[in-house]
């Protein structure tokens, strides 16, 4: 997780500005695998979207990552979950992502970085409060100094 932070902080687009809690979570959907770390960061970037997304993609490639199985393991996964304060809808990018509220691995880690913040009404914090026996441990890995 550090060294993808690395190379996308390393972007000249974009900067790391923090970093959530990282939380041990169970594997998410039909395919039985170790359990993920998982945790959200801020950065600020220059970049659109898509270019961001296209940044995240090679990062998760140059990481070995292969995209074999729908929910299967891998070695990292970028998701970009909020881009400002407006909604994108690209081919390959929907922004809010589509499945966030339904993710205590997403919502709760995401409180710590925007928890006031509204989604269809409610804030994250809400979404988040509603995750509370999900299985979710958080650790005492950080990274952002």
């Amino acid at each position: 997780m550090r060294t993808a932070l690395d190379r996308i902080d390393n972007d000249y687009a974009c900067r790391v500005m923090t970093a959530s809690s990282v939380y041990r979570t169970p594997p998410w959907g039909p395919v039985a695998q170790d359990w993920y770390l998982n945790a959200c960061v801020k950065i600020a970037t220059s970049l659109s979207a898509t270019s961001l997304l296209e940044l995240v993609l090679a990062t998760e490639r140059s990481l070995g990552r292969v995209r074999e199985q729908r929910w299967g393991p891998r070695t990292i996964d970028i998701d970009i979950l909020l881009y400002g304060d407006e909604p994108v809808r690209h081919k390959n990018l929907t922004i809010p992502h589509p499945r966030m509220k339904e993710r205590a691995f997403v919502m709760v880690p995401l409180a710590e970085l925007a928890g006031g913040r509204l989604l269809d009404g409610r804030t994250i914090s809400e979404y988040a409060s509603g995750f509370e026996n999900e299985g979710l441990e958080k650790t005492e890995i950080r990274l952002t100094a």
